[in-house]
């Protein structure tokens, strides 16, 4: 009944797909490429805190990168089938949200465990070296699998471009888009500023584990995803003033 074109979309951005697969494989090769400098060259201490200075400057770009890149990727897969002309006249049905968008989430989640990856992979090798706390494989692995299926991102951004394309007068459609990003960051907020009033307020309070923290944030965010991919689709169907 329903058909999922995945083919056709990794075919349309294979090349995306490659440039971001060189650039994840030379931060990681660069992360252990450090580590096997620092735990087994047998350094001096100040040739050591010179290697360890340039391990954070790359730990910097590593989270700059993990930031940025999904994002663009995101933009680019949507904004590729969207707008004016390219905008699917039936793309609110269970068809087209099957055909349509489900290839583009599976691609996102597989961006986003590249990254998880990579990240997984520096906090172990990172706490190796420094000799800081042991690695907890259970809230570390939480952290990755929340990384990897996490919908809010992917979702602000289709709402905003649904936004952008809904309204003739631009005024109007950044009034919204500001509207959405504010309330997105405010809702994935809410449990963790909950945590943080009942620590203030109450001493005796037993705050929740990291695991069920990244959990619920997980749920939380998800679910505020699923809901402005909605409220996108929808506006994509509607064409608002086009």
């Amino acid at each position: 009944m329903f058909t999922l074109n995945l083919k056709k979309d990794w075919k349309m951005h294979k090349s995306l797909l490659i440039s971001f697969l060189i650039i994840s494989s030379v931060l990681l090769g660069l992360i252990i490429v450090f580590y096997l400098f620092i735990k087994f060259a047998g350094l001096s201490d100040s040739a050591t805190n010179i290697l360890n200075n340039i391990w954070s400057i790359v730990n910097g770009i590593i989270l700059m990168l993990s930031g940025i890149l999904p994002i663009v990727i995101m933009y680019k897969i949507v904004k590729n089938d969207v707008g004016k002309n390219n905008i699917q006249h039936t793309i609110f049905t269970p068809q087209s949200i099957f055909s349509w968008y489900l290839p583009k989430v599976i691609f996102i989640f597989f961006t986003q465990a590249i990254f998880g990856i990579i990240t997984l992979v520096h906090t172990y090798l990172l706490q190796d070296v420094t000799s800081q706390e042991k690695f907890n494989v259970s809230e570390n692995i939480t952290g990755f699998l929340t990384q990897t299926f996490a919908l809010g991102t992917f979702a602000v951004i289709t709402l905003t471009i649904a936004l952008f394309y809904s309204f003739r007068k631009r005024g109007l459609s950044w009034f919204f888009i500001t509207i959405t990003v504010i309330g997105y960051f405010v809702l994935t907020s809410i449990y963790t500023i909950i945590i943080s009033i009942e620590l203030y307020n109450n001493e005796n309070y037993i705050a929740p584990s990291t695991n069920e923290l990244l959990i619920v944030n997980n749920v939380i965010d998800n679910a505020v995803g699923i809901v402005f991919i909605l409220i996108a689709l929808y506006l994509f169907n509607k064409k608002i003033e086009y």
